[in-house]
């Protein structure tokens, strides 16, 4: 007959504790596991908050080049880089506001401050390249209408 007796305490917690080892690690490495996806996509946003702030400080370059190179020689065509960069822009933006989502309030608001930003120097590309043009049409009237004898 089975009689129960401290050896036989011994012999069950050794197995108990034999089987419960394999367990301990499994939940031990399925939470490093999570962990480090965790940080994983973290690291992912981040990631992709930066490349929108590079990509915003790209279209803010495009823009100057684009009015530089057009007031500098009056050619139209170095207007290109602006106009792409303007037709990119709102994408752009919603891209960096959707990024910006979950984050603190500081990085929210200086992402809100960068686009800001880059909307002002548009906007003051577009002035300047609407001055220049208006004050080449009106040297052109100046032109046609001056008569020579």
């Amino acid at each position: 007959m089975f009689t129960v007796g401290p050896e036989n305490y011994s012999a069950r917690r050794r197995l108990g504790i034999l089987f419960l080892l394999p367990l301990v690690f499994s939940i031990l490495f399925f939470s490093t596991t999570l962990a480090t996806e965790h940080t994983d996509v973290s690291l992912l946003r981040t990631q992709n908050l930066l490349s929108c702030a590079e990509q915003l400080n790209v279209l803010a370059n495009d823009a100057q080049a684009g009015e530089r190179g057009f007031l500098l020689t009056g050619d139209e065509s170095y207007l290109f880089p602006l106009e792409q960069a303007k037709a990119t822009l709102g994408t752009q933006i919603d891209t960096c506001n959707r990024a910006g989502q979950g984050r603190p309030k500081e990085v929210q608001d200086s992402i809100k401050a960068a686009i800001a930003l880059v909307q002002i120097r548009f906007a003051q590309a577009n002035n300047v390249l609407d001055v220049q043009k208006a004050q080449d049409r009106k040297s052109t009237r100046l032109n046609s209408s001056h008569i020579t004898i």
